[in-house]
């Protein structure tokens, strides 16, 4: 059994099809720290944004599902 309580976890994407299913699942595992940026906060071709975004979360895992970056 994945245990993921402790985790980190950033998914672009969280918002789309698929990253709102894995969203779901990673939570029925047991995921506390989850963490969607949405487009309007975080520009994913801008390298200060992304910067930026890992400053403030600080992910021990990244799932990239962003469809247009």
């Amino acid at each position: 059994m994945i245990e993921l309580p402790n985790e980190r976890i950033l998914v672009t994407g969280g918002a789309g099809f698929l990253g709102r299913h894995l969203c779901d699942a990673l939570r029925g595992l047991g995921c506390r720290n989850l963490f969607t940026p949405r487009s309007s906060d975080y520009d994913l071709v801008n390298r200060e944004a992304v910067k930026r975004m890992y400053a403030a979360f600080e992910p021990t895992v990244v799932i990239h599902l962003a469809a247009r970056v």
